[in-house]
């Protein structure tokens, strides 16, 4: 948990940053590497952009999964968070570089948190900053680092149940819906990418929505407990 700062409506934006955003990370887990203040994302047409806040998990966690990336729009407490400001944290999170699974917007006096998966941003959480340390729990369980070093494509995961030369399975926990689920996701390869997904459709007959996350071919199937079937 966090000393929640005593921020008015007079502070601004840097005190935002510094009294809340800055120790709320460390507490959250992330460390100094991760966490990435004033990137620089360049727009296209010469147009240049800073976000406040980028957090990038690192391939060096237990399932060797993708970076995962966060995208935090800092405001000063006057400032309403408003779906203009959505949809300029939206545009940094889209980035090619970026590809962020979560937007968070905060302004010292609200936090709200966006999933970014598919073509619409879903609220996952609203809270009042003062009761940030009152929901720690669920804070921890959707943004803090341990959790997102585990997140892949909306998914929590839980153990890895299968591999080979093809990809990988994994048992996961689907993080809105609460079931646990099958992930399957192919091992990078040279092959061109419409090779690949041809071969992996051959064998993704009648599983749900498969996708493509930050360039990495996968498919969810349902999970069946059970034995192994190559033991």
């Amino acid at each position: 948990m966090i000393e929640i700062p005593n921020l008015k409506p007079t502070s601004s934006e840097v005190d935002v940053r510094e009294e809340l955003v800055s120790p709320l990370l460390i507490v959250l887990g992330y460390d100094g590497e991760e966490i990435i203040r004033e990137r620089r994302l360049n727009l296209g047409s010469g147009i240049e952009v800073r976000a406040d806040y980028v957090i990038e998990t690192g391939y060096d966690n237990e399932f060797a999964l993708p970076t995962n990336r966060i995208v935090i729009e800092v405001k000063k407490p006057g400032t309403t968070l408003s779906d203009e400001v959505l949809d300029q944290a939206i545009s940094y999170a889209s980035h090619r570089l970026i590809e962020a699974a979560y937007v968070i917007l905060i302004n010292g006096i609200d936090m709200i948190v966006y999933e970014t998966i598919g073509n619409t941003p879903v609220k996952i959480l609203n809270v009042k900053v003062a009761e940030i340390n009152s929901k720690w729990d669920l804070i921890v369980r959707q943004i803090g680092a341990s959790a997102m070093r585990c997140y892949f494509a909306g998914t929590e995961i839980i153990d890895i149940i299968g591999a080979g030369g093809f990809g990988r399975v994994f048992k996961v926990r689907h993080k809105r819906l609460g079931r646990i689920e099958a992930l399957k996701v192919l091992n990078p390869s040279m092959e061109q990418k419409s090779t690949i997904t041809h071969r992996f459709n051959q064998g993704a007959k009648g599983l749900l929505y498969p996708d493509i996350h930050t360039f990495v071919i996968f498919t969810m199937l349902e999970f069946i407990e059970g034995d192994h079937t190559t033991g």
